[in-house]
């Protein structure tokens, strides 16, 4: 499998564009170690944090939950779209275990992230 890569704009390369050296053109994915990256309001990202226990589902798969953890948070909200007012917070997720056969580069998903779990509620 070979993924294209995309420039600043978002837009892939195509035939008649210029092509700087050291530029990467597409890459070669390691589907064995694979991360989600998933976008959080910023009014509901309050005690994200690396390292506790998370979840994630894919979309094409709902039946199926991969276990995953939060391996970065961005230091800073920012707009998914320049237009748009709100704000997101970038996450991260290291997945323990991945499915070639099911887990594809791009692939949307769903996830559930847990922030807090109290007994006593």
């Amino acid at each position: 499998m070979i993924v294209f890569r995309r420039d600043w704009r978002g837009n892939a390369t195509k035939v008649g564009d210029t092509i700087w050296p050291n530029d990467p053109v597409a890459e070669i994915p390691r589907l064995d170690e694979m991360e989600a990256k998933v976008y959080v309001l910023e009014a509901d990202a309050g005690g994200l944090a690396p390292d506790p226990p998370r979840h994630r589902r894919a979309r094409a798969h709902p039946g199926r939950s991969f276990p995953a953890v939060v391996k970065k948070v961005a230091a800073l909200a920012k707009r998914r779209v320049g237009w748009v007012p709100v704000q997101y917070f970038e996450i991260t997720l290291a997945l323990e275990k991945t499915d070639p056969e099911i887990m594809k580069p791009g692939q949307r998903l769903q996830a559930t992230l847990l922030l807090d779990t109290r007994s006593d509620a």
